[in-house]
């Protein structure tokens, strides 16, 4: 065996460093009083007092007295000779060398006998040989062995190559808790958010025809997706494909809202956690005599409710029955940036290079309309910005 197959883990300190003449007395056969009993009728000796000090989960076991004075007998029939050597050879010295042969072993004999420091050795062992070739086998192994130091390793190895691993026929195998995992990670590295969705469609439609039974999950997957960074032609794309599975589950599909009733342009839309929605500013186009139109600044705010399905689903309503007047802004404002922070919704920049910046108290059983409050001026004037909250921390840029 080449020494690139084989790794070398060890406590700190090495047991063998302190009491090597432990490790003398078990390879000497001297003084050993307990017998291990491997495949194939295997036996190996050790020492009950070494073995229960070192692994807890034997103590009380090898503390028993034995019957009639005879050694103590531990029974491991799924142990190769192979893994027991070097489990052995842990236990009396606090190194630990893995290799392929033995790995998986480990990893089963660790769960056994808890024993999580062996199991996250072994584990990292495989981690860092994970490829495109034996990912498949490893997330196998790893279920059947319930190692979750393994199934985890495993994950991190598809988020590092999610692209890659999408194609794949393994990906399709995946259990759906996996998948959402991987949908959920801040770390998951794709090109784009239109990537993730092709791999939602990719795990929905593993034969070229939606799942029923996945279809079903459609709906918790696609809550996953960055909405906000995925192209809007990507988007409008979405909405005219009749034939997308997310327009077959009526949990993922569009529903079109009551038109506002002030059609505008360049407006800010916020949403609050509670289902609110807010529509502010933007412009309204008019026409003159001439019969040329121009765009005119809007200050009006218009709200709406989304609590339950049945608000957006059903027969459409009339506009002024959904969307609901709120406190205009103290000003007009276009193609201004707006975000929500602490129960209030910030507004800042737009048209026309203002430097204003308003906070919007939401309505409440004290303010049935709402209450702008300015807040302070920027040093320079900006016709675009962006709001970002990060951290419990209002931040702007541009």
């Amino acid at each position: 065996m080449t020494q690139q197959e084989t790794q070398t883990f060890e406590d700190q300190p090495a047991l063998i460093q302190c009491l090597p003449q432990l490790n003398n007395l078990r390879e000497a056969g001297k003084l050993a009083d307990l017998t291990i009993k491997l495949q194939n009728n295997v036996k190996v000796h050790a020492h009950r007092l070494v073995l229960a000090s070192r692994v807890p989960a034997l103590c009380d076991t090898l503390c028993e007295k034995p019957t009639n004075g005879q050694d103590f007998v531990l029974k491991w029939p799924q142990i190769s000779p192979e893994v027991a050597t070097s489990f052995i050879d842990y236990i009396y010295t606090g190194k630990l060398e893995v290799h392929e042969s033995n790995v998986a072993g480990l990893i089963m004999l660790s769960l056994q006998l808890e024993l999580p420091q062996v199991e996250q050795w072994a584990a990292r062992f495989m981690a860092a040989r994970l490829d495109s070739e034996n990912i498949a086998n490893k997330w196998e192994l790893a279920q059947l062995l319930k190692s979750n130091m393994l199934r985890n390793a495993c994950l991190q190895h598809i988020k590092a190559t999610f692209e890659a691993t999408v194609p794949a026929d393994f990906f399709i195998q995946l259990p759906f808790e996996a998948v959402l995992f991987l949908l959920r990670a801040d770390d998951l590295q794709v090109d784009s958010e239109e990537s993730v969705l092709k791999a939602i469609g990719q795990w929905i439609s593993p034969l070229g025809k939606e799942d029923k039974t996945r279809l079903g999950h459609a709906e918790a997957m696609m809550k996953e997706v960055r909405w906000y960074q995925v192209a809007a032609d990507f988007r409008y794309g979405l909405h005219d494909d009749d034939e997308g599975f997310w327009n077959k589950n009526l949990a993922c599909s569009w529903y079109r809202l009551p038109d506002l009733k002030t059609a505008r342009k360049c407006a800010a839309s916020v949403a609050l956690p509670d289902g609110r929605v807010f529509v502010m500013g933007g412009e309204e186009q008019k026409w003159d005599r001439s019969g040329s139109y121009y765009s005119e600044k809007l200050s009006s705010v218009e709200t709406c409710h989304l609590k339950e399905p049945a608000d957006w689903q059903g027969p459409p309503k009339a506009s002024g029955a959904f969307w609901k007047d709120a406190t205009a802004m103290l000003k007009p404002r276009a193609e201004q940036t707006a975000v929500a922070f602490r129960d209030r919704i910030f507004v800042a920049g737009g048209k026309g290079y203002s430097n204003g910046v308003d906070v919007f108290t939401v309505p409440d059983n004290q303010r049935p309309l709402g209450q702008w409050t300015h807040l302070a001026n920027w040093d320079t004037a900006r016709t675009t910005t962006a709001l970002i909250v990060c951290q419990n921390r209002l931040f702007s840029f541009g």
